[in-house]
């Protein structure tokens, strides 16, 4: 009897349907971004959660904050024309109080500035004109929190809009 009882235990773990990861659903990447580099396409998310819900409705998935990676290419990352590509160096993060952002940019540059925390929550928007290109624009951080920012920085580039996004920490 007990083998007959095992023959019938394996024989519905055999024959039970197994499912394994969708591709079908999209992701709509409500605080976050994407940037296309070369021929590859990066997404990330802000605020991260520790504890992730699922909700499913059809072919739709939602979730809190959890990217998948789409590979379009398998094109090496060269950190280096990366980081020259950057025309800005952010110091210093973390900070106490008062970040810069300093721009290598044209003469009358118009940066917009936005400072969100992770909620998404706008706390700061800034509009600066860059005269010579490359003024030093500060960013006061003494009335918020300790924590994490995101500074979201906007500007035309041979008509074309462009951004660049900095995760900042306040201490």
């Amino acid at each position: 009897m007990r083998k007959k009882w095992i023959f019938y235990f394996i024989g519905a773990l055999l024959g039970s349907p197994c499912y394994a990861q969708s591709i079908t659903p999209s992701t709509l990447n409500s605080a976050g971004n994407s940037a296309v580099v070369g021929t590859n396409t990066h997404e990330w998310s802000v605020g991260e959660m520790v504890l992730v819900n699922t909700a499913t409705a059809g072919s739709h998935t939602v979730t809190q904050g959890l990217l998948q990676p789409t590979y379009l290419s398998n094109a090496d990352i060269n950190e280096e024309t990366l980081g020259a590509q950057d025309p800005f160096i952010l110091f210093p993060n973390p900070s106490d109080g008062q970040i810069f952002l300093q721009p290598h940019l044209g003469v009358g540059t118009v940066l917009d500035l936005t400072l969100v925390d992770l909620s998404g929550k706008v706390l700061l928007r800034n509009q600066a004109v860059l005269y010579n290109g490359n003024e030093a624009q500060s960013v006061d951080l003494n009335s918020y929190a300790a924590g994490m920012y995101i500074l979201s920085v906007q500007w035309q580039q041979d008509n074309k809009p462009k951004s660049v996004t900095y995760k900042v920490e306040k201490r």
